[in-house]
């Protein structure tokens, strides 16, 4: 018998949660299958993640975002977003290592896939603050004259919406 193309790869094992800079705390699993469904377990390729936001003015850069099969099965290993907090969808590119024209490998097969739901980037733990607005004067139990404006900042010197 001859074996199917690979016609889809499907995340199996959906992101965890992400603390701004740090590792996912699930990793995604990736799968190449083919027509009928069966695990190709001759597959070896490369799997990527790439960050979409779901809102227009986010932005996400992952790191340790790519991940090699084996056996049809690419395990991420430290996967890691660093940018502004918010929700955020991965979206799974497969690319094919070996370039075997005998290889039965549909090239149209490694479209994008969507990781769904989205998840979300968390402020890190707040590593110091920063005086952006200096108080003005005061007088004995009235409000000063300019309020202070304090901010507080993680290690990628990003500012916490759960800090400010």
């Amino acid at each position: 018998t001859c074996a199917l193309p690979i016609s889809h790869i499907t995340v199996t094992t959906q992101p965890g949660t992400g603390v701004n800079g740090a590792a996912l705390s699930r990793q995604p699993v990736v799968k190449a299958y083919d027509a009928n469904e069966n695990l190709d377990t001759n597959y070896v390729g490369t799997i990527t993640a790439t960050v979409g936001a779901t809102y227009p003015d986010g932005s996400a850069v992952p790191s340790h975002n790519t991940a090699v099969a084996d056996g049809g099965v690419a395990t991420f290993d430290g996967l890691t977003l660093t940018g502004k907090v918010g929700d955020y969808t991965l979206y799974f590119n497969g690319l094919q290592t070996d370039q075997d024209p005998t290889d039965n490998v549909d090239p149209a097969a490694f479209t994008q896939v969507e990781s769904t739901p989205s998840f979300k980037l968390t402020p890190a733990a707040a590593t110091h603050i920063t005086v952006t607005t200096q108080p003005g004067t005061g007088v004995n139990g009235a409000a000063l004259s300019r309020q202070p404006v304090v901010k507080a900042y993680d290690a990628n010197e990003k500012i916490g919406r759960a800090h400010v």
